[in-house]
């Protein structure tokens, strides 16, 4: 069982959740709002896109764990799944909005616009990682 930590600064009402579903449509304004709101989510791409997609597509992701254990209960053992399983699968990840596309909207909100950095020691850690990865795309 994982225990969830409630943060009394993340007082928003369902009422208010909808109101921000439809006032914040794009992608970029909805990656933003979970910066902003959820701190932690400025160093792990992979806490972002969970946070986006909960707060904003939560009935989709609801549905794609519910399909995760749905498989797990009827292709479990590693057993492959049915081509109509994998049709139903595709359509339901379809809903998910990907996580690059929410990577590429923090990466243009932290690197380009300046908000919502991460902690010093992660951007010294990305900066290293990306003069790595220009570095070996000259050799080539």
């Amino acid at each position: 069982m994982i225990d969830v930590y409630y943060n009394d600064d993340w007082d928003i009402s369902d009422e208010e959740i909808e109101e921000l579903i439809e006032k914040l449509e794009k992608t970029k304004d909805r990656t933003e709002f979970i910066l902003k709101h959820i701190k932690e989510t400025r160093e792990d791409d992979v806490l972002l896109w969970f946070f986006v997609n909960w707060v904003f597509n939560r009935d989709n992701l609801v549905r794609m764990g519910k399909l995760i254990l749905w498989m797990n209960k009827n292709f479990g053992n590693r057993k492959l799944p049915s081509e109509q399983t994998v049709k139903i699968a595709k359509k339901v990840l379809s809903t998910i909005i990907p996580e690059d596309t929410i990577s590429r909207c923090r990466r243009k909100i932290q690197n380009e616009e300046g908000k919502y950095l991460p902690p010093q020691p992660v951007r010294e850690d990305r900066r290293y990682k990306e003069d790595l990865w220009r570095k070996a795309s000259k050799r080539f």
